[in-house]
């Protein structure tokens, strides 16, 4: 992230559009993967060729290198392909070669290798806009839901905001975080799905596909704590999962209710988890990693999932 940043004095783009690019393909270049980072074009759809120039190819992502035309083949879902398995997006914890189910409903989601990273979507929910489909705000302000009382002034996170709309220098940087990188959630673990049932009435738990544009894919959030017993939530109809408490994956799956933004069918949360015991592992915006204790104050998590809410950091 930081080399990314230094680059591009940006972070990149939580989620680009609605082709499932997320920032994980951004970073490619930058955690030793190139080859696979040349396979993607933030500019078109999961797979196939194209006749253009190499800057009209790497969109955003890369520097033009030159303006000769020719035709490029791409793959935006590779990364994920269970032949590539990238290591550095498992924890040793949990099972690496663990994919979505096979008979999910998004074909491109079927068999693809599920990760243990998402990166930090603020301290609330996030809402799915009803007029501008995969277009999320990522952070509801003013947000009661069912864990809280009080609402929560829903501060933006390092990853707030990202969305297919502008270029790589509106994206946030982290100049936003006045509440200090160290007092930060940058990303933290996660866990991966399972299946609740087999055969023909096999569910999607899509927890931990990069691909999936919400809450639990390429996104937590600190609104319940580390490893919480209460439910993490889809929001999307490609934002499923299983209600597997006694494996720790408690959820309640997506049921879309209303045509309001913030309406509870509307809104999606997931939790940071991990198969330690006692808590998950979390990097902040100044790149320290810490162990997140499951029984931190929930004041505190949550303040430290937003960059610039202010809040007080005492327990």
């Amino acid at each position: 992230m930081h080399t990314y940043h230094d680059t591009y004095k940006a972070l990149p783009p939580g989620l680009k559009g609605a082709n499932g690019l997320t920032w994980a393909h951004s970073i490619l270049p930058y955690i030793e993967q190139v080859a696979l980072g040349a396979k993607i074009s933030h500019g078109r759809n999961v797979g196939g060729s194209y006749t253009g120039t190499t800057s009209q190819r790497f969109d955003f992502i890369w520097p033009a290198t030159g303006a000769t035309v020719a035709t490029y083949e791409y793959d935006n879902i590779a990364p994920f392909r269970p032949e590539y398995n990238i290591p550095g997006f498992h924890c040793p914890s949990d099972n690496p070669g663990q994919q979505a189910p096979s008979n999910d409903t998004v074909a491109a989601f079927q068999n693809k290798t599920l990760t243990n990273y998402a990166v930090c979507a603020g301290n609330s929910a996030l809402y799915y806009t009803d007029n501008l489909p995969y277009e999320p705000s990522f952070w509801t302000t003013s947000f009661v839901g069912p864990y809280n009382t009080t609402p929560i002034i829903g501060g933006k996170a390092l990853f707030s905001g990202h969305n297919q709309a502008g270029t790589r220098g509106t994206y946030c940087n982290f100049s936003i975080a006045s509440d200090g990188l160290s007092n930060t959630v940058m990303l933290a673990e996660i866990r991966k799905g399972g299946t609740c049932a087999s055969g023909t009435n096999m569910r999607q738990d899509t927890r931990g596909l990069m691909l999936r544009p919400g809450a639990g894919g390429a996104f937590m959030t600190n609104y319940t704590a580390p490893n919480s017993p209460q439910d993490d939530k889809g929001f999307y109809i490609t934002c499923r999962c299983c209600n597997e408490p006694t494996r720790g994956l408690p959820c309640r799956d997506y049921a879309f209710m209303g045509t309001g933004n913030n309406s509870e069918g509307d809104l999606g949360w997931s939790a940071a988890r991990s198969n330690h015991t006692g808590g998950v592992n979390a990097a902040h915006g100044d790149g320290s990693v810490s162990f997140k204790s499951s029984t931190i104050n929930i004041d505190v998590w949550r303040a430290i999932g937003s960059a610039a809410g202010g809040e007080s950091l005492s327990e």
